[in-house]
């Protein structure tokens, strides 16, 4: 009966839920990779005046549009769910990160912040790797003439020996 009670004095707000995901797994330098943010409310009230200010993109590692680093939206509805993807490109080759992202809101008169997961570990493949098929043939040039230069050599010492020339005994 009591907790009937206390149900008249609960308050409802919007609970948000926040996602930032790079949609690949690997790339290549200089390839752009899209970059989603979701963004979901599960509550049952509105949330105003949402916006995204990302530093969780190192700028060492991507190039990214300004434009991904200041989103605003007026509100979301409970039950709402906005999407943006933008296109992210990686600038140096090897296992890149992308640290979680801020997102303010206004709630119940109150200014609050969630925090969206983060994007760990990203693997950009150098343009010029050994893999790549515009470079097999540089690749096949370079073993080749590495064997060469091994096996000629054996193969001149091997076949060029000496003869023994027995010693005479007296």
């Amino acid at each position: 009966m009591f907790s009937l009670f206390l149900i008249g004095f609960a308050t409802c707000s919007p609970f948000i839920v926040f996602d930032k995901k790079i949609l690949a797994d690997e790339g290549k330098v200089n390839d752009p990779v899209h970059v989603i943010y979701r963004i979901s409310n599960l509550g049952d009230t509105p949330a105003t005046d949402l916006h995204i200010d990302d530093t969780g993109i190192p700028l060492e590692q991507w190039d990214f549009p300004k434009s991904a680093n200041n989103l605003r939206w007026a509100s979301i509805a409970p039950g709402q769910n906005i999407t943006h993807i933008f296109e992210a490109t990686p600038l140096i080759a090897g296992n890149l990160r992308m640290g979680a992202s801020r997102l303010r809101f206004m709630a119940d008169g109150q200014k609050k912040i969630a925090l969206s997961s983060q994007a760990f570990w990203f693997e950009a493949k150098s343009t010029r790797s050994i893999g790549a098929k515009s470079n097999f043939a540089s690749y096949a040039i370079t073993v080749t003439a590495s064997l060469l230069s091994i096996f000629v050599p054996f193969a001149i010492w091997f076949f060029t020996k000496p003869a023994v020339v027995k010693p005479k005994t007296n």
